[in-house]
């Protein structure tokens, strides 16, 4: 057996030298650098005594080399002596420094098998929100290499959604619809069929199919809202999962400026008056477990887009959402709306908006906000007038915060409300490719000094 071990060593040993002296490695040149540095270093030493290449040359010209005076002795000594020992030194720095590029090419291998590792591990995204917007948002990144959670707000009263929960007792089924939907393989066939809204007939007018889909399941599982969603999601095999931020009966509240308070998210959005507050009743209603643990292991939280106060601060005011987000490692991003919206956010600006949002949850922190970037055209400028919105301008302000500002033109012909899904695909995609590029480099640092010394060489050679 060691007799064996030996053979194998050799043969490894036998294959490295070989592959040392493969075109293209830099090794052999070096070799050939250091010998004539040695012989140059040896020629110096001999011709102290009047002997070597030099001398030889020069005894064609004088019989007897060594009765030369000293001074003209060393004019040949030191240039050989100094030439010899600059290239053995630079030739033996180089040479160091392709061995271990060679002999320690499994640290650099496993660098590279870590970096295409971390290059299509699927980010963990969590997507807080509610309403056309969150499911807008999904669509736009679900065919992004990621795991997607969407976080939806359950405070809706209006609509089929409203009188859903008002008649059975569930929580309004409306944007988990939605949500499903954008997250479905077969999203056009499906959103036709469970969004196909009922015309006429007496308690089915108003409602539309998913919506009665979801209550159905959830009289089956004897109230069970989350066993429905599950067995929905596997129906539609979405991608990713879809959670309610609560399975509390939870109502919204809100104080207006003027001292009133109006119960009922339908209720708030009807009223003409200014929001100063909001908060939830009860206030002590419980988060999902699975959803404190899907923004724990995040490493990236969306906010948004959608409707500020109804959509957006309701989720965060939901009691240790918050605080599972600082837990976390993760980004967050804060997607602003492309357009104030009429009753919530009158001539809000950006600036304006992150403002309302640390206001209710002053401990947040928010690492990037998405804001539009372009003017509207004529026509769109009259929709727009028409329908009392304009523009979300960054605010003066905006430049002295402590977050980064990203900025594209996110307009979406089918939809002023809504941003363009493949804007929004293109700027995540290239901030998921930031977050992986910078995760590779830490993960190579701790991984290994070695592996990390080899990046940088090897990115030195290539400059070359």
């Amino acid at each position: 057996m060691p007799t064996i071990l030996i053979a194998i060593g050799q043969v490894k040993v036998l294959n490295k030298i070989i592959d040392w002296l493969k075109p293209g490695k830099h090794f052999k040149r070096w070799i050939v650098i250091a010998f004539v540095g040695l012989v140059l270093l040896f020629d110096g030493c001999s011709a102290i005594y009047g002997r070597g290449i030099v001398c030889s040359f020069l005894r064609r010209f004088s019989p007897d080399i060594s009765f030369l005076p000293w001074s003209t002795r060393l004019s040949i000594v030191v240039p050989l002596l100094a030439i010899g020992g600059v290239l053995l030194l630079i030739s033996a720095y180089r040479l160091w420094q392709r061995v271990v590029l060679l002999i320690l090419d499994d640290s650099m291998e496993r660098a590279e098998e870590i970096f295409h590792q971390n290059l299509w591990q699927p980010e963990n995204v969590v997507v807080l929100g509610g309403g056309n917007g969150q499911a807008n948002m999904l669509r736009s990144m679900k065919n992004l290499p990621l795991d997607i959670t969407a976080v939806v707000a359950v405070t809706d009263d209006g609509g089929s959604s409203g009188r859903l929960r008002q008649d059975l007792g569930i929580l309004p089924p409306g944007d988990i619809r939605n949500c499903l939907v954008a997250l479905a393989d077969t999203e056009e066939v499906v959103a036709n069929m469970l969004n196909c809204r009922f015309q006429a007939g007496v308690g089915l007018e108003g409602h539309n199919l998913g919506n009665l889909l979801m209550a159905a399941l959830t009289q089956n599982y004897a109230g069970d809202f989350g066993r429905a969603i599950q067995d929905l999601s596997s129906l539609l095999a979405i991608k990713g999962q879809v959670l309610p931020i609560s399975l509390d009966n939870v109502v919204l509240k809100a104080e207006m400026t003027d001292g009133r308070v109006v119960t009922g998210e339908s209720n708030l959005v009807a009223d003409a008056g200014v929001i100063k507050t909001l908060s939830l009743e009860p206030a002590n209603c419980r988060p999902l477990d699975s959803v404190i643990a899907a923004i724990e292991k995040a490493d990236m939280i969306i906010i948004g887009p959608g409707s500020l106060y109804t959509s957006l601060i309701t989720n965060l005011l939901v009691p240790g959402v918050v605080e599972a987000m600082n837990r976390s490692q993760a980004k967050v991003y804060y997607v602003c709306n492309i357009l104030t919206q009429q009753g919530e956010t009158d001539s809000f600006t950006a600036y304006d908006h992150l403002q309302a949002i640390r206001k209710h949850v002053p401990h947040l922190h928010i690492d990037k906000i998405l804001i539009h970037q372009g003017d509207l055209s004529v026509e769109q400028e009259a929709w727009c007038e028409a329908n009392r919105c304009r523009l979300v301008l960054p605010g003066e302000r905006l430049s002295a915060e402590d977050i980064e500002v990203i900025e594209a033109n996110f307009l979406y012909a089918d939809n002023l409300f809504l941003h363009n899904p493949e804007t929004l695909q293109q700027v995540f995609g290239a901030e998921i490719s930031l977050e992986q590029k910078n995760s590779f480099y830490e993960t190579i640092g701790k991984e290994s000094h070695v592996a990390s010394f080899l990046q940088k060489q090897r990115k030195m050679d290539n400059q070359r």
